[in-house]
């Protein structure tokens, strides 16, 4: 009777769909800690101009939590002046002029910030994987809005003010339509930016960089 040479020990209890014993196992990437508030702050005013690279959510969220907490003290500070204003305003002026001059103080906070926020938020669409095309769709449709509601709402106010005549005189539907389209387009494309936004890094490096959750992927 024929004996089998070199008799390999049997294999118990070995699922098939398991590695052998001579097959080398890759360690979990664990990923690094998130940002601290003040790191991810430092991080992104550092990071001004820079809309290269990738971003992960704390350290956006972090930043854009500092935004608003600026932008609404701002704002206070801004109505506490513009209050001030309807109280000493002149006869003259008139308290929608008094209105629009005060509030452009509100602006403020939004363009010191308005480059850094959207360079940090490219930064974090490239780390979900997305182009930052998104951003510069929604700035334009913002921005043709804001033109919109200036010539469809603020404008005519002005002039009706000017004129001493009734505000719906110089309304125009068509603006309005514009408007409201705009509107509807502006919060679409912002929804689809937030969920964006909130997705997790891409695991490993991408087109955009390597991953600053999981650098070692």
């Amino acid at each position: 009777m024929e004996q089998n040479q070199n008799p390999q020990p049997p294999m118990f209890n070995q699922p098939s769909g398991q590695p052998q014993p001579n097959q080398q196992y890759q360690p979990m990437v664990r990923p690094v800690p998130m940002m601290e508030p003040v790191e991810a702050v430092k991080t992104c005013l550092r990071k001004f101009f820079d809309f290269t690279g990738r971003a992960r959510r704390s350290e956006y969220w972090w930043f854009i939590l500092f935004y608003l907490i600026v932008a609404l003290v701002w704002i206070f500070l801004s109505s506490f002046f513009m209050a001030v204003g309807f109280e000493f305003s002149s006869v003259n002026e008139g308290p929608v002029k008094t209105m629009v001059k005060s509030s452009t103080l509100m602006l403020v906070p939004i363009l010191i910030f308005i480059i850094p926020s959207y360079a940090a938020q490219t930064r974090r669409l490239h780390d979900s994987g997305h182009s930052g095309w998104w951003i510069v769709a929604s700035f334009a449709v913002s921005l043709v809005y804001v033109i919109s509601y200036y010539f469809a709402l603020m404008k005519p106010i002005l002039d009706s003010e000017s004129a001493g005549r009734g505000f719906n005189e110089n309304l125009s539907p068509t603006w309005m339509v514009v408007v409201g389209i705009l509107s509807i387009i502006s919060i679409v494309l912002s929804i689809v930016i937030l969920v964006f936004t909130i997705q997790d890094s891409e695991p490993g490096e991408n087109k955009y960089g390597p991953s600053p959750k999981y650098p070692g992927d």
